[in-house]
């Protein structure tokens, strides 16, 4: 699992080191930095340590949606919402902040118990505030829509639940904003619009050894899935007298095995991606597109990164304090 995500870091580094560039612009945030003090402010307690694990873990998701899922171009005003100061009176008056079971009650919570008072930090304002940027809600004029369940952890067996939001379900309504380029081309993501950025003869090359690495990550996310569910079978009291146990035993030998040499064929792969991707970085900072269209999307994309970049170093944060 930590390996996954050591490799979905690797994979966000070098997306923003492409779109480095001697015109791209610059900014930063201090959210991050904020929650070990918030921390050392408050009384120890479970509720406010699980609060932030589960914050971190919805801030990875946000990252994920900003890098795999939002087309973007030169023209983006999402990301430039994304990236603005928190509205801290629009995020409080979110009715998914008003109603969500810890922030409703924990003033009154700390009261009884002579805590000391903490309520959101600014991490945690900063994550309701980008889903409110990047998914239709009451905020943006879609009355009908939530953003995402804020309040679900991870299933220990499935990698992806770590990186995405769970589907909505029952009449909650949750999809993404539509976004549209009004004078420039619009990318599928943000990867897309970085390999845009490369010298002509680079491109298609990258391309293709990208969705090669993509589909070596698929595969083995559903060899690992495949063990995860036998795991998981294994270690349910109910099957600890199974006839079928011996099966299954012999059966996560032979899935251990399959992922194992699914895992060597990505870790290839992902060599011949990142090495292609290291020489690209390398002509694309030795021959610099100054192009007015070019300029503005490396601009958009070193602001969308640098969110990126700021809510990684916080939910690690999080998760140390």
């Amino acid at each position: 699992m930590l390996e996954n995500l050591r490799k979905s870091s690797k994979a966000l580094m070098l997306a923003g080191a492409l779109a480095f560039s001697p015109v791209a612009a610059s900014a930063s945030f201090i959210e991050g930095s904020s929650e070990s003090t918030s921390a050392g402010f408050e009384d120890p307690n479970f509720e406010g340590q699980l609060v932030r694990i589960n914050t971190g873990i919805n801030i990875v998701r946000i990252n994920t949606d900003i890098i795999e899922n939002m087309p973007v171009s030169a023209d983006s005003e999402w990301v430039d919402k994304l990236t603005a100061d928190v509205n801290y009176d629009q995020v409080m008056g979110m009715e998914d902040v008003r109603n969500d079971a810890y922030y409703s009650t924990v003033h009154l919570t700390n009261a009884i118990l002579g805590r000391i008072t903490v309520g959101m930090t600014p991490l945690q304002a900063r994550l309701y505030w980008q889903a409110s940027v990047l998914y239709k809600n009451s905020t943006n004029g879609h009355d009908e829509y939530s953003i995402p369940d804020m309040n679900v952890f991870p299933d220990i067996t499935d990698f992806k639940t770590y990186i995405s939001f769970k589907a909505a379900e029952d009449d909650k309504k949750v999809a993404l904003i539509d976004v549209e380029a009004s004078s420039s081309n619009l990318y599928p993501n943000a990867e897309e619009a970085v390999i845009s950025l490369l010298p002509e003869d680079m491109i298609e090359n990258v391309t293709m050894v990208k969705n090669e690495y993509r589909e070596a990550l698929r595969v083995v996310g559903e060899a690992e899935s495949k063990v995860g569910e036998i795991e998981a079978w294994l270690d349910d009291d109910a099957n600890s007298e199974s006839p079928d146990r011996a099966a299954k035993e012999e059966e996560l030998k032979v899935a251990e095995a399959e992922l194992a040499e699914k895992e060597a064929a990505e870790d290839a792969t992902e060599e011949k991606y990142f090495t292609l991707l290291d020489s690209a970085v390398e002509a694309l900072r030795a021959n610099v597109d100054t192009s007015e269209s070019k300029v503005k999307l490396a601009k958009k994309l070193d602001l969308l990164f640098d969110a990126v970049d700021n809510n990684a170093i916080g939910a690690g944060s999080l998760f140390i304090s």
